[in-house]
């Protein structure tokens, strides 16, 4: 995430959401594997410790974070299927 690049610049809070959820989807293969409790916190730690109180909620992060892993499950399954066919 890239907080302190987004802090002071026009619309730095709404830079700053779509920081956390590029990130978000950026992690996507991680989801099934990740403590939602602990990646939020640490999110939560970072926006703060940069200014930024105002980001999605746990609720929020973890539903973006699930559909991010869906698509990332249906682009790896079209992958494998499209190199099978020959």
């Amino acid at each position: 995430m890239r907080f302190a690049a987004t802090h002071g610049k026009p619309n730095s809070p709404i830079a700053a959401i779509r920081s956390i959820t590029g990130w978000v989807a950026d992690k996507a293969p991680c989801y099934p594997h990740a403590n939602i409790d602990w990646v939020f916190a640490r999110i939560k730690h970072f926006a703060a410790a940069h200014g930024f109180e105002e980001i999605p909620d746990k609720g929020e992060v973890a539903g973006l974070w699930q559909r991010a892993y869906a698509r990332w499950c249906k682009l790896r399954k079209k992958v494998s299927e499209s190199g099978t066919k020959t």
